[in-house]
């Protein structure tokens, strides 16, 4: 009985730990169209619910398709619990941590142009945090059993927050001239 409430408990810190991204949440145009800490923010959001929706997948036990290697055709080992229920989820999350390590590239050439130091700090803050999410997110994949596939999700939360209060500081401390960045600008 104390094993399911502590469960819970954590599940539900889960959510909340990670539901304060929510109010990122916005209608916005194509996402080469937004501005790059709006396209950081969005993507960061986009992360927050594939780990939100594996985390309660993984909890109520679903499975979905099998793991494929680069070849399409079924690996030869059993799927770990991550993959077995959240492969999608996972790929999705890999695919925005991409898009954020595309987007902090754009930045720092943006700041380096503009010999911005605080800027730059900034930003290897940022990657930094980055590195351990991607981290993370690749430890729940291979957790061979759904407990430490759990307690991976849940060293995810840390690293996350920290790199949502990164961007939230970057966004403050230095403001970013939306048309160095128009679609009709080259971008660096």
């Amino acid at each position: 009985m104390n094993h399911r409430i502590a469960n819970r408990t954590c599940g539900l810190l889960v959510v909340l730990a990670l539901a304060g991204l929510a109010g990122w949440a916005g209608v916005a145009a194509d996402e080469e169209e937004l501005p790059p800490i709006e396209r950081l923010k969005k993507d960061l959001l986009g992360i927050q619910k594939n780990l939100t929706n594996a985390k309660g997948k993984l909890k109520r036990g679903m499975a979905g398709a099998s793991p494929t290697g680069p070849d399409g055709q079924a690996t030869k080992r059993p799927p770990t619990p991550g993959e077995s229920c959240c492969g999608s989820n996972i790929e999705r999350i890999n695919m925005k941590i991409h898009m954020l390590t595309r987007t902090l590239e754009q930045l720092h050439v943006y700041y380096a142009e503009r010999n911005n130091a605080e800027a730059l700090a900034a930003l290897d803050q940022i990657h930094s945090e980055l590195n351990v999410v991607s981290r993370g997110v690749a430890i729940f994949k291979m957790a061979g059993t759904t407990d430490r596939a759990e307690q991976a999700m849940l060293g995810i939360i840390r690293p996350f927050n920290r790199l949502r209060r990164a961007i939230e500081q970057l966004e403050a401390c230095c403001p970013v001239d939306a048309a160095a960045f128009s679609k009709n600008k080259k971008r660096p």
